[in-house]
């Protein structure tokens, strides 16, 4: 008969459907009255979870994390904590040869990888950080959400620094904010002082802004790196920090032979972008997927730049 032959890579085994993952935790008593969360860095990829039979939710990203809020389903002793994923195309359709599920690079896989943990904290926290340098004005405005179960009174402290020798000591920030509703967004200046660092691929000069509360439910903080950057167009030509630059690119279509899926460490990406820069390159661009939060931390530390495209082609 008529043997059609694929022209990509083939597992030895092909498994397209559910599986299920099953663990029995306990829960310290410490973690009463604690916001607790189940965080499974990439699953490929309907993500569904159950605590002791009790049905939770589902998630469906291919790109970033899911996190499942357990607060009202987790309670100090033993629970049963169940996971299951399957990786069919279902309801949603990223696209025929979209190299975030394609068999043509990563492979259709089937699980769970990265960081996969349970966690406790105050049950006043801050949800997301998101950071927009401004090297013109000299400072980063961070857009914080915070959720409580409670209106109340709050202390936030911002402090940024750096590891770069001799650089500038910069000053925290402290505000009082009042708390009204369950989701909160504060939008909040930092300044960077007279002498800010800039990021560009010859000095990728790394931030780090600490994001701290302090409520009646305790302390909470978060930190996120950051980059003191503008990249920008002029004309036909692409600018960083006001000079005109040069993309010296390369693809990447989440080709990872001997697992099937991409890496999570900073190690391996470090090594694939150091590889890169060998060549003379700058530049990644990611067709149709989006690589794990390493990647991005390893090209802020070697001065890469990185064209992320959406999980679907």
């Amino acid at each position: 008969g008529n043997i059609k032959i694929p022209f990509w890579l083939q597992p030895n085994k092909y498994y397209k459907g559910a599986a299920w993952y099953q663990k029995t935790v306990s829960i310290p008593a410490s973690w009463k009255n604690k916001h607790i969360e189940f965080f499974a860095e990439r699953s490929h990829w309907e993500n569904k979870v159950w605590i002791d039979d009790n049905y939770v939710d589902m998630k469906t990203s291919l790109g970033t994390p899911d996190v499942f809020d357990l607060t009202n389903f987790l309670s100090p002793g033993e629970h049963k904590i169940t996971v299951r994923i399957d990786n069919r195309v279902k309801d949603i359709d990223v696209g025929q040869n979209s190299h975030s599920i394609s068999d043509h690079t990563q492979s259709n896989w089937n699980g769970m990888v990265g960081k996969i943990f349970l966690s406790a904290q105050s049950q006043t926290f801050i949800d997301n950080i998101q950071l927009y340098p401004d090297i013109n004005k000299k400072q980063v405005v961070a857009h914080i959400r915070v959720k409580s179960e409670t209106p109340q009174k709050i202390s936030l402290l911002l402090s940024a620094n750096t590891d770069t020798r001799n650089a500038e000591q910069l000053k925290p920030l402290v505000n009082s904010f009042d708390l009204q509703t369950k989701d909160s967004l504060f939008e909040i200046v930092y300044n960077m002082g007279e002498r800010p660092l800039l990021w560009d691929e010859f000095h990728p000069n790394i931030y780090s802004l600490k994001v701290q509360i302090k409520s009646n439910d305790g302390t909470n903080e978060k930190q996120v790196q950051f980059g003191m950057r503008e990249f920008a167009s002029e004309g036909t030509q692409f600018t960083i920090n006001g000079r005109k630059t040069f993309l010296r690119g390369t693809l990447e279509c989440a080709i990872f032979p001997k697992t099937g899926y991409p890496p999570t460490d900073l190690s391996s990406w470090m090594h694939l972008f150091q590889k890169a820069k060998s060549y003379g390159l700058n530049h990644m661009r990611f067709h149709s997927w989006c690589p794990p939060e390493a990647a991005f931390a390893a090209a802020d530390k070697l001065g890469f730049y990185l064209q992320i495209e959406c999980s679907s082609w």
